[in-house]
């Protein structure tokens, strides 16, 4: 009886503790813990997280929303110190109509000799930073950070908008706990959305509650006969329906990462809120979801937007002497695709909308990516072009889930020719025609024709892009190799490379090819093409220490020494997500290989080629021919398609890891 009493009393004394959810109640049970839930593997967990959403009634001004966010979170390794930084966005246009972060406070609590310690965040810890005309954030990273240490936060969101942000209900590290709540006055009707790409769905319930709310306004009366008027306040108090939707989740697992996707977001577990019509007492319905071609024509019919299109006259006299003597398409859309792109650089900023004009981008030759992009499309009508503005959710914004406005923050530029479409963006310093950046090659595009009528275009490159490896080698006395490499890289390829290395240092290059191999030694690096659009040619002689195994007389050869890896980067048998390459490729080394004086070859892998769909595209070759002096191998790898989709993982994990297990074959050279 009295071990049956000792463990309903240990029973009530755990829920007590784990209820204990208020800001500064961090108790020492929980700065003790040294793992999760008994996972070494998590690096941070959090502890508790309650958001709540709801819409209050403030006099003049009317239903105000307001998020109060309040989150603790264990910090169980260095690794996990990445948790205790955040960053708080909010919309603020410097006008009424903006958002406001108030309250916010944190706290970090580390166990010293036995003790609680708290050090405060200080206000020289906080930064705004500006992310456009209209969205800041604040940012913070926690103080005095420690392994076992807990880290709290707490502030509230007002927002003058009916629209309400997604609602994270899973992350990259494990939730223990989880409150949301959100509440929304009769007169607001929303509609709720579980994001249908996610792993964990959870259960979402809905109620209504009444609340008594005392309305108060201000009206302009008469004082009689003199003329002049006085304010009088108007107060009644009500009671308002409010429908409610909540969540209260316990041990959601953490947002499983993944090599090469596009956006992990797409794939969490969130709550989206869509506003759908209003209904005011005594009022007809107003309806507020939209389409997709309503959320274009919108955005088109905004001055900051389509207003831009149709300004000419200061750069006129430029255009005109720049294609006076083309009449050409592709050459005219060359000679003012570069010229702009020479002319005016990109601040960094994104968005949908000109920052301050595109007249003043133009003079100031700096813009935002919409400056850029729509005085682009501008430009090419003014050329005869039928171009028109591309709207674009970026691979960091996702893919959305219903129409909003909200759902695009990019802008590139598109001309409609017999020949097909081309895509531009000239915000992208190494951007080509068709060739845009990472951050644009997501999902589908909103082109928006004159007159506001839209359609969808393809984002995903067709282009198949290419990496030619031209190698050359010999095996000397010593066992080491020395040779030369020549690569050719193609369309993203290139683009990538000129991303990465444009005004690098030759010796930095250097470096990073080094990298390859701790016995690899380059020298002779010449790279051509890296201020064009032509393929990226890049040639350097080398030698390698270690590169093969001598067993009794025999020398045991990996015939592409450093240029591919021994390692699959596909290990885990399922995968949660696609995989995104951005762009269809093919990989492709011809490798001669001096077969030293006094060797023969003993063995060679056999050729091998599979396929990995019927089209004969999508396959990887491996092909060996020797003669008495020199081995030839060529190896190809030709992927078609820009991702691999979750369900044909297994598959394409089967094919790629065969390729790597033939590369890793080794050629036998006997002595004579």
């Amino acid at each position: 009886m009295r071990k049956l009493i000792t463990i309903v009393l240990f029973v009530i004394v755990q829920i007590s503790f784990a209820q204990n959810f208020k800001f500064g109640k961090v108790s020492k049970e929980e700065l003790q813990e040294t793992s999760y839930m008994s996972n070494e593997d998590v690096n941070a967990a959090v502890l508790y997280r309650e958001e709540y959403i709801t819409f209050e009634f403030v006099s003049d001004k009317g239903f105000i929303q307001k998020k109060n966010v309040f989150e603790r979170i264990k910090i169980y390794s260095r690794d996990g110190f990445k948790n205790a930084t955040k960053s708080l966005k909010y919309y603020d246009s410097d006008s009424r109509n903006s958002e406001t972060i108030s309250g916010l406070k944190a706290v970090t609590y580390n166990l010293e000799n036995g003790k609680i310690q708290k050090t405060k965040l200080k206000s020289n810890g906080i930064f705004k930073e500006k992310k456009n005309k209209y969205w800041k954030t604040q940012k913070f990273t926690m103080p005095n950070l420690k392994e076992g240490c807990i880290v709290e936060y707490e502030y509230t969101l007002t927002s003058p908008f009916l629209g309400v942000d997604e609602v994270y209900l899973q992350q990259i590290i494990p939730i223990k706990k989880l409150d949301f709540r959100f509440e929304a006055p009769e007169y607001y009707n929303y509609k709720k959305y579980i994001n249908p790409q996610a792993i964990y769905l959870p259960s979402i319930s809905d109620e209504e509650i009444s609340k008594s709310i005392t309305f108060s306004s201000r009206e302009e009366a008469g004082m009689g006969g003199s003329g002049t008027t006085r304010s009088q306040k108007q107060v009644s108090k009500e009671s308002v329906r409010y429908k409610v939707v909540k969540a209260n989740l316990v041990n959601i697992p953490a947002l499983k990462e993944e090599p090469m996707v596009s956006n992990i977001n797409d794939y969490r577990s969130k709550l989206v809120l869509e506003i759908d019509f209003l209904k005011y007492p005594n009022k007809p319905i107003k309806q507020l979801s939209t389409t997709w071609e309503a959320v274009a024509s919108t955005i088109y019919e905004n001055e900051a937007f389509g207003g831009q299109l149709d300004k000419t006259s200061f750069y006129k006299d430029e255009v005109d002497a720049l294609i006076t003597n083309s009449s050409d398409n592709f050459e005219k859309v060359g000679l003012i695709f570069n010229f702009l792109k020479s002319k005016v650089k990109w601040n960094g900023f994104v968005g949908i909308y000109s920052e301050n004009g595109v007249r003043k981008a133009y003079n100031s030759q700096t813009g935002s990516n919409a400056d850029i992009n729509l005085l682009l499309t501008s430009m090419l009508r003014y050329a005869g072009l039928n171009a028109n503005p591309v709207l674009v959710s970026t691979k960091e914004n996702g893919v959305p889930l219903f129409p909003t406005r909200d759902g695009f923050d990019y802008v590139i530029s598109a001309i409609e020719l017999p020949e097909g479409l081309i895509l531009l963006d000239a915000s992208s310093t190494f951007s080509s025609p068709n060739i845009l950046p990472t951050r644009a090659l997501n999902w589908k595009g909103r082109m928006i024709k004159e007159g506001g009528t839209s359609t969808w275009i393809n984002l995903l490159s067709s282009n198949t892009s290419e990496h030619k490896v031209f190698m050359n080698y010999t095996i000397n006395n010593d066992l080491t190799v020395s040779g030369k490499i020549r690569d050719q890289f193609t369309d993203h390829y290139a683009y990538k490379f000129r991303s990465k290395f444009f005004n690098v240092s030759e010796e930095s290059i250097i470096d990073v090819l080094q990298e390859k191999s701790p016995e690899l030694m380059v020298s002779d690096l010449d790279i051509k093409n890296m201020s064009n659009y032509k393929p990226i040619l890049q040639s350097y002689n080398f030698t390698l220490n270690n590169a093969l195994d001598k067993i009794g007389d025999d020398i045991y050869i990996s015939p592409m020494l450093f240029l591919v890896s021994e390692e699959s980067p596909f290990k885990q048998e399922i995968r949660s997500y696609p995989i995104d390459f951005n762009h269809p490729f093919i990989n492709e080394y011809m490798i001669n290989i001096s077969i030293p004086e006094g060797y023969k070859v003993e063995n060679l892998p056999e050729n091998k080629a599979v396929k990995l769909d019927d089209n004969n595209v999508s396959m990887f070759s491996y092909l060996l021919n020797a003669s008495e002096k020199s081995i030839q191998l060529k190896v190809s790898f030709n992927f078609n398609y820009s991702a691999v989709p979750a369900a044909e993982y297994p598959t394409f994990r089967q094919y790629y890891n065969s390729y790597i297990e033939k590369l890793s074959e080794k050629i036998v050279l006997k002595k004579l």
